[in-house]
């Protein structure tokens, strides 16, 4: 009887330990679009924003 629950006690762990990892991979990818949009709209939206055409005078 004792190694059933062992089981179903390795199992229960097995899968909330595949939940956390995909729940954490899915944190970490969100955060990661969210670098990237940051660094599109801060730096290259600034870029655009600074650029002058080269116009004689």
């Amino acid at each position: 009887m004792n190694a059933s629950n062992d089981i179903l006690a390795l199992r229960a762990g097995s899968f909330i330990r595949s939940a956390a990892e995909v729940r954490l991979s899915s944190l970490l990818e969100s955060f990661r679009h969210s670098l990237i949009d940051l660094y599109t709209t801060t730096f290259v939206g600034a870029q655009h924003l600074s650029y002058r055409p080269l116009t004689p005078t």
